[in-house]
């Protein structure tokens, strides 16, 4: 989640569904001493139209196995190729590799426009602190 207001903080479009191990990686939690992010995400492009996505959790068996959501397409940008090796494997099947540490994919949102909003911010906060390394 980004860090924004209280009302910011809890919207489901400032949310990813990650394991713990990636959502530490995401945040830089698990990178002592440098509490550097490993990996950004840039969002490329996004859709307001709806489209059917899997749902995630213990009621995707209930009812129907989609829901309707809007579409981002984003890059997952690792800080070096060490990283990327390293999680690469956690990301979903449909992940396209494009170089040595960059993925394409696409994630789903209730309201695209706000999702981008908040990884754009998110993007740039890690990008500041990768710049700090050099």
């Amino acid at each position: 989640k980004a860090n924004c207001s209280s009302y910011e903080e809890k919207d489901v479009n400032n949310q990813l569904y990650l394991s713990r191990h990636v959502h530490e990686a995401f945040d830089g939690i698990n990178t002592v001493p440098t509490k550097t992010p490993w990996f950004a995400i840039h969002v490329l492009s996004y859709d307001e139209n709806k489209v059917d996505c899997p749902k995630i959790g213990p009621d995707a068996i209930v009812e129907s196995p989609f829901i309707k959501r809007q579409r981002c397409n984003v890059l997952i940008c690792f800080y070096n190729e060490s990283y990327a090796a390293d999680y690469a494997k956690y990301l979903r099947n449909d992940s396209t590799q494009l170089d040595a540490t960059t993925y394409c994919m696409d994630l789903y949102f209730e309201d695209a426009k706000k999702a981008k909003y908040y990884l754009d911010w998110k993007e740039q906060k890690t990008r500041l602190k990768w710049e700090g390394r050099n």
